[in-house]
C-alpha cells in the first residue's frame, strides 16, 4: 500500500537545508513535515539560543526565525549572527510572526530580515521562499493538491492572530471605539498572506476629500503606498491584513489597468469597494471621489456599507475559491451592479466593463458563465473584427471595385430622355450649359429634357466609374483590409446574475450538486489539521487505516429563504450532536465554516462507505427540517 504523502503543485526544487526556530510545538510539526517531505533538511531550535548555537555550527540556506522565541527573540539572533559574519555568506532570514506590528518597532534593525510572513502562516508562501527564496505565484494551471499532511494554506479556524502591521501600507483607521456603530465587520479581505519586506515611508500631503474619505473611520487599502514601490505590481502586494482589516480600496495616484487586474485576479481583494481619486479609472471602479465635494463623503459609507452586507451573504466555498470565475460572479454580487459593456476607443476590443479587469479576460470568462447558466447575455452592440488581429478599431470606408482605393469622388449622373444617354453630369457639362455628349441638344429643363436618377462614384487612383462602390474594412492597430462582406464580427453582451447565480453564490457548490473530490486544506479547521497530520503518520508507521468525512448541506440557501439563517443553524447543529453518537468514541467532528468533517481513525474508508447510508439516517433522525446532508469519504489513498 502506498504511503501517504505530501504532494503540491509545482515542480519541487532540489533540498535545501533549513532552520525552523519556533517555541510551538504545532508550527514545528507542521513546518518539519512539510518542508521534509518536499525534499527539504530541516533543523529545530526551541528558543533563540539554540537557534543562534544552530547557526554558528551549521551552514543554512533559509532561517524560518519566529519574532517572539524565548531567551533571545528572532530579530536578536539575526543581527548577532550576521555581526559576527561580517559581510560572509549566510542564509535567507525569514520572520514569522503575528505581531509585525512589534517587530517594526523593535530597537534592532528589523531589516536584516529578507521577507516576514504574518501568522496564521500560508505554508505555500513559506515553501516558495525555502525554494525560490520569493513567495510562491499561487497561479497557474496545476490541479488542486489532495492532501493530508501539508498545510497548504494558512488554517480555515485559525488561533485569534496578533494584529498584524503594515510597513510600506499606513493603514488608516480609528480606535475600535470610534468606528460607526452601524459598522460591519468586513470579511473577505486577502486570504493569501504574502511575505513583507520591512521599511518605512515617508509621510505625504492629502487632499481634503482623501482626508475626509479618511476619517469616516474604516480601514483602507491604499495604492501605490500599499504596495511594493520597487516593482509597482500588485503582484508585490506587502503584509496582507487579516480578516476584518481592510474596508475598501483607495487609487491614490494612477495604476496601470494590468497591475488592477492582477491585483482582483491574484489576491482576495475582488470583494471590497474600490474608490477612485485620481479620475482615470472612474468607470470601473465603484466611487469616483474626483466628483465628490468635502461633504459628499457620506456615500462612500453606504458602497462600503452595502459590500459588508451583500459580502456577508456569500458562502465560504466562493469566499475562498481561487477561480477568476467565482470572483467576477462575487464581484458582481457585492457591487450590486450588473457587467456592464461600454465603448473603449483605448482598448483593441473597442469595449470595456464596469470592472478593473480587462475586457477581453471578462469576456471569455463571462461567456463560460453564460453557458452554465450563471449569468444572462444582454445584447449592446455587434462589432467588427480585423482578422489579422483581432482589433476592433476599424476604418469603415467606400472603396473602389477595382483597386480598393478610398480616393473616391462623387458627381451627380444624368438621364437625357430623348436619346436616352446616361452619363455623369461633367460629361454633359459645356461652360454654364448642360449639352448632350450623344446628340449634342441642349438640355434645358430638369425633369422635362433630364433627370439626375443618382450619383456616380469616381476612382481618382485607377479612373473606374460605379454606381455603388464597395465597403471595406483597415485595421487602425495593423493596418490588413478586410472587404465589408469577409470582415469578421463579434457580438457584445452585457451581463446580468440569473437566479441560479445568487443560489450558488449563498448556497456555495452543493446548491450546483457538486461534490468535494478533493480536499481543500484552507477549508479545514486548524484542530482538524493537526488530528489529520497525526493519522497521516500513524498510517505511514504501521497501516492504522482513517476515514475522513466531509459534510456539505444541500439545503442550506432553502432552509435560510424560508425559516431563517437561525433556523438552519439550529439543525445543523442538531445534525452534528447526531453525528458523533452514531459514529461512535472512535471519531471526532469537527465545526467547520462552509463544511463540516468527522474524522474516524481505525477505521477502513471502504466500509464506512458501506455503512454510510445508515450513518445518515441515525444523523437525520428527529430532525425536524430536512438539511440535504451529503457526506464524502476520504481516505489514506485518497492523499497519496
Amino acid at each position: 500500500m502506498a504511503q501517504v504523502q505530501v504532494e503540491f503543485a509545482g515542480q519541487q526544487a532540489a533540498g535545501r537545508r533549513v532552520l525552523v526556530a519556533e517555541d510551538s510545538s504545532i508550527t514545528q510539526d507542521l513546518l518539519k513535515l512539510v518542508l521534509t517531505q518536499r525534499g527539504h533538511q530541516v533543523d529545530i531550535a526551541n528558543d533563540g539560543q539554540e537557534a543562534l548555537h544552530a547557526l554558528r555550527s551549521s551552514s543554512y540556506d533559509v532561517a524560518l526565525l519566529d519574532f517572539h522565541l524565548p531567551k533571545m527573540d528572532g530579530l536578536q539572533v539575526a543581527t548577532q549572527f550576521l555581526a559576527e559574519r561580517k559581510g560572509l555568506s549566510r542564509p535567507l532570514f525569514v520572520a514569522i510572526t503575528g505581531d509585525v506590528e512589534g517587530l517594526l518597532k523593535h530597537p534592532e534593525n528589523c531589516e536584516h530580515f529578507d521577507e516576514v510572513v504574518p501568522k496564521p502562516l500560508n505554508i505555500d508562501v513559506v515553501c516558495g521562499i525555502v525554494e525560490n527564496g520569493t513567495e510562491s505565484s499561487g497561479t497557474g494551471d496545476a490541479e488542486e493538491p489532495n492532501v493530508v499532511e501539508l498545510v497548504k494554506a494558512a488554517p480555515a479556524e485559525p488561533l485569534p492572530p496578533a494584529r498584524t502591521a503594515h510597513t510600506q501600507r499606513e493603514i488608516i483607521q480609528r480606535p475600535a471605539t470610534q468606528r460607526p456603530a452601524t459598522q460591519r465587520p468586513a470579511t473577505q479581505t486577502p486570504a493569501t498572506q504574502t511575505p513583507v519586506s520591512p521599511s518605512r515611508e515617508p509621510q505625504k500631503t492629502v487632499s481634503p476629500v482623501r482626508s475626509a474619505i479618511e476619517d469616516l473611520g474604516y480601514t483602507f487599502l491604499r495604492w501605490p503606498d500599499d504596495f511594493d514601490p520597487m516593482q509597482q505590481s500588485a503582484r508585490s502586494l506587502l503584509a496582507t491584513p487579516q480578516p476584518g482589516e481592510a474596508d475598501a480600496i483607495l487609487l491614490c495616484e494612477a495604476v496601470r489597468m494590468q497591475d488592477l487586474s492582477e491585483l482582483l485576479q491574484s489576491h482576495d481583494l475582488h470583494l471590497l469597494p474600490i474608490i477612485d481619486l485620481t479620475g482615470e479609472r472612474s468607470a470601473g471602479t465603484d466611487v469616483s471621489g474626483v466628483t465628490l465635494s468635502y461633504g459628499e463623503t457620506g456615500k462612500i459609507r453606504d458602497v462600503i456599507e452595502s459590500f459588508h452586507d451583500r459580502r456577508a451573504c456569500i458562502h465560504d466555498d466562493l469566499l475562498q475559491s481561487d477561480s477568476f470565475g467565482d470572483k467576477l460572479l462575487g464581484r458582481m454580487f457585492t457591487s450590486g451592479k450588473d457587467l456592464i459593456a461600454r465603448y473603449d476607443g483605448a482598448d483593441t476590443s473597442f469595449i470595456a466593463y464596469n470592472t478593473i479587469v480587462d475586457a477581453a479576460t471578462v469576456g471569455l470568462e463571462a461567456t463560460r458563465l453564460t453557458e452554465h447558466g450563471l449569468l444572462r447575455p444582454i445584447f449592446f452592440d455587434r462589432l467588427h473584427e480585423c482578422g489579422q488581429c483581432g482589433s476592433a478599431r476599424l476604418n469603415v470606408r467606400e472603396e473602389c471595385p477595382e483597386c480598393h482605393s478610398a480616393n473616391l469622388s462623387e458627381e451627380p449622373y444624368l438621364h437625357h430622355f430623348r436619346c436616352a444617354y446616361q452619363g455623369p453630369e461633367s460629361d454633359f457639362r459645356s461652360g454654364d450649359d448642360l449639352i448632350c455628349p450623344k446628340c449634342r441638344r441642349e438640355l434645358s429643363h430638369f425633369g422635362r429634357d433630364y433627370d439626375k436618377p443618382g450619383i456616380m462614384v469616381s476612382c481618382a487612383t485607377c479612373g473606374t466609374s460605379t454606381s455603388e462602390p464597395t465597403v471595406g474594412f483597415v485595421c487602425v492597430d495593423c493596418t490588413a483590409r478586410s472587404d465589408g462582406e469577409a470582415v469578421r464580427t463579434r457580438d457584445i453582451f452585457s451581463y446580468a446574475l440569473t437566479e441560479k447565480a445568487v443560489g450558488y453564490l449563498e448556497a456555495g457548490e452543493s446548491f450546483l450538486g457538486f461534490t468535494q473530490k478533493s480536499l481543500r486544506f484552507a477549508d479545514l479547521p486548524f484542530d482538524l489539521v493537526v488530528a489529520l497530520n497525526e493519522e497521516a503518520r500513524r498510517f505511514n508507521q504501521d497501516q492504522t487505516s482513517f476515514a475522513l468525512l466531509n459534510i456539505a448541506y444541500v439545503n442550506e440557501r432553502e432552509i435560510d429563504i424560508e425559516n431563517g439563517p437561525r433556523k438552519f443553524a439550529q439543525a445543523r447543529d442538531l445534525f452534528l450532536e447526531n453525528l458523533r453518537a452514531a459514529l461512535g468514541p472512535h471519531s471526532k467532528v469537527f465545526r467547520g465554516r462552509g463544511y463540516d468533517y468527522a474524522l474516524m481513525n481505525q477505521s477502513s474508508p471502504d466500509d464506512v462507505r458501506r455503512d454510510l447510508a445508515g450513518i445518515l439516517r441515525q444523523a437525520n433522525a428527529h430532525m425536524r427540517l430536512d438539511i440535504g446532508a451529503s457526506i464524502t469519504v476520504f481516505g489514506p489513498k485518497d492523499f497519496g
